[in-house]
């Protein structure tokens, strides 16, 4: 949901204590197998337990960072910069003993500077950067030799001096490249982000839209209802008129009840906006639950059925609101039309999803037919309420979801057919994981 996009875009928390553990063992790795192969295999007199010491202090460290991992999934930003100050002067000590900056392994100081300029915010970078040239500026002057087979070579000053030039201004050029490519990857995947929330928020804009639009809809026949017995009761006189009172008073409660239960269907659906429920459930659960809870009175004369058309399983969809409203509205109105039964057959494939709704009333008079789906266009409007909205309400929901609404006449029995299609993909929560098993 927005808000909590918002806080996971804010959050402090950058790094991934695994990817950051994983980094750790891979380098530990690495210092263990060169130095055995360097002291086995090349037959170099290094000053094995020194720097096997300090791999250990590195790996004691891993294992603290482990057990922490427990407790938190992601790292803060001070967590990680320490982290990587420490990896950098154990890189250094280690480096003491094995020759200072002519061992070529010194070019490792890189690493460490790389992941801050990826991760880290460009003071943090600039720290561990003065950390590492403090080191590399150390080491150029106070180091233990390599144990060379034969006399070590007399190197000149200058080409030291060469080599920590050469470390620092690769360490500097590393910092700032790394940096700005990773600033620009983090500032396109801020302004991506705020894009999504812009346009959820809008999506929650429309629906709330929908659903005033479905309110006006809905308490038009009541409301219109309740004026004509106010209207009637101003005209009659409570002492000759009693009986015709008390109907008229009974009918104005029921119509009073139902403008509360309909405030409070929408008042339950806008408040679900942008908070439904993540785990979806199948599709014809989803219309069953649907006619079960808002069509009791006509619920024997409803069928639902649910077929696949392939061999993909069924959808997934989660309760939302744009999407009950348009499948209550059609059945609500092939309900009020139909004289014995309402069948909805709910039909799918690997690619569509497809709700068709028959009714075996009049079916649609010619006259709207070929307008049906737009605004003001009924055989009611204007009786009873009727504003000749509730298809182009629930046509624009479905095709708000990147569906389609087709509404014909029945061929041969009669009555209407009304056929709803959403491609899969905008309606499955499954997504690409559409085989999923209900």
């Amino acid at each position: 949901m927005p808000d909590r996009a918002f806080a996971q875009m804010n959050s402090t928390k950058l790094v991934s204590n695994a990817v950051l553990e994983n980094i750790r063992w891979m380098a530990l790795f690495g210092q263990a197998l060169a130095i055995l192969t360097v002291q086995y295999g090349l037959g170099f007199d290094l000053p094995l337990w020194p720097c096997l010491g300090v791999i250990g202090a590195s790996a004691a460290v891993g294992i603290i960072q482990k057990i922490a991992a427990q407790r938190a999934d992601n790292l803060s930003v001070n967590t990680v910069f320490g982290l990587l100050v420490f990896d950098s002067v154990q890189l250094a000590v280690l480096v003491y003993w094995t020759g200072g900056l002519i061992n070529p392994f010194a070019i490792m100081f890189l690493a460490p500077v790389t992941v801050s300029a990826t991760v880290l915010p460009p003071r943090h970078t600039i720290g561990l950067v003065a950390v590492v040239v403090a080191m590399a500026s150390i080491l150029t002057v106070f180091h233990q030799p390599l144990p060379w087979d034969e006399a070590m070579p007399d190197l000149p000053q200058l080409y030291i001096t060469g080599l920590w030039v050469a470390l620092v201004l690769t360490t500097i050029f590393i910092a700032l490249y790394a940096g700005m490519i990773s600033r620009q990857s983090r500032n396109l995947a801020r302004g991506l982000t705020e894009a999504r929330l812009i346009m959820a928020q809008e999506q929650q804009m429309v629906a709330l839209g929908s659903l005033a639009t479905a309110a006006a809809h809905k308490l038009g026949s009541p409301l219109n209802t309740i004026t004509l017995i106010a209207h009637e009761l101003s005209h009659l006189d409570p002492k000759k008129d009693y009986a015709a009172i008390t109907e008229d008073l009974t009918l104005l409660k029921a119509e009073t009840e139902r403008c509360r239960q309909i405030l409070a269907e929408l008042n339950q659906d806008a408040i679900s906006l942008g908070e439904e429920t993540d785990d979806p459930m199948p599709i014809t659960a989803l219309v069953s639950s649907l006619v079960d809870n808002r069509f009791e009175d006509i619920r024997s004369q409803i069928s639902i059925t649910g077929e696949a058309l392939d061999d993909s399983k069924e959808p997934m969809v989660i309760w939302r609101p744009d999407l009950l409203h348009s499948l209550e509205t059609l059945v609500d109105n092939a309900g009020q039309f139909t004289r014995d039964e309402v069948r909805i057959a709910i039909t799918w494939d690997a690619k569509t999803l497809t709700i068709q709704i028959d009714d075996d009333g009049p079916g649609f008079q010619s006259s709207i037919l070929s307008r049906l789906g737009e605004p003001y266009n009924s055989s009611r409007a204007g009786s009873e309420g009727h504003m000749g909205l509730g298809v182009f309400i629930a046509k624009t929901m479905v095709e708000n979801l990147g569906g389609r609404v087709q509404l014909v006449n029945r061929k041969g029995g009669g009555g209407a057919r009304v056929t709803v299609s959403y491609p899969r993909h905008a309606i499955d929560s499954a997504g690409t994981r559409g085989n999923r098993s209900p």
